[in-house]
């Protein structure tokens, strides 16, 4: 399946061919999946629990690039269900941002999709009092180059720094750093997870996960709250901040 997405990525990236990149059915086996009713849901959230929030300016954006496949929701808006999940996690990261206490910080994601996360971060970030400086994406070699083509498109308020995922965050060295890793930390292999233990984890000072491995939630801090993901996409997701 992973190899799939990413022989695609590679074909469409040396094609220069990625104006609809989120609608194909490769590209969408592992990413832009959320369903409409999902989606449904994660705007519901978002209504309730960020009503001084107008999410339609980043809606617009994130659509703006890669043809997604849309829902209409009502007259709210028109776009991929997995816009309002990138919408929902950034406002509740930053919320928990606000609630620390973080107001300066530089950002590490691992395992970034084409960067819809990073670009809600920007959009929202102001209305939490949370100015970023950095903002550092890991991943593998495609879908790096995915979202430095993504991201480009757009004017950002922080600079962004790619990473390949075999360095494990290792060249990282500013700080303070919180940490981002959406159905993506959880899902790699504990021999991966043992190297960002010991490689980047270290210089962490807090963070926010969407963990979906039923095995269990893995202790990245003492101190981690876990709470049940809302809404549930999957038996066993938990966010985890720490």
């Amino acid at each position: 399946m992973y190899s799939e997405y990413q022989n695609f990525l590679r074909q469409a990236i040396e094609a220069k061919n990625l104006d609809h990149f989120k609608s194909n059915f490769s590209y969408r086996i592992v990413l832009e999946h959320v369903s409409p009713s999902e989606g449904a849901q994660y705007l519901e959230c978002i209504q309730r629990d960020f009503p001084q929030v107008d999410i339609k300016g980043y809606v617009q954006d994130n659509e703006r690039i890669g043809g997604s496949v849309q829902t209409n929701y009502g007259g709210e808006c028109v776009c991929s269900p997995t816009t309002l999940r990138y919408a929902l996690h950034a406002l509740l990261l930053l919320k928990y941002m606000k609630d620390s206490g973080i107001t300066q910080t530089n950002i590490v994601e691992v395992g970034c999709g084409y960067g819809g996360l990073c670009l809600a971060i920007d959009r929202f970030a102001k209305l939490f009092g949370v100015s970023i400086k950095k903002y550092f994406l890991i991943d593998l070699k495609e879908p790096l180059q995915l979202q430095e083509w993504y991201l480009g498109h757009f004017t950002l308020n922080f600079s962004c720094q790619f990473e390949n995922a075999e360095t494990f965050g290792d060249r990282i060295q500013d700080s303070p750093l919180f940490l981002i890793s959406n159905y993506c930390y959880s899902e790699i292999p504990q021999s991966e997870r043992a190297q960002y233990r010991k490689k980047l984890l270290p210089r962490v000072d807090a963070g926010f996960m969407v963990w979906n491995d039923l095995a269990g939630v893995e202790t990245i801090r003492e101190n981690q709250k876990v709470v049940r993901e809302v809404p549930c996409t999957q038996v066993g997701n938990m966010y985890v901040y720490f």
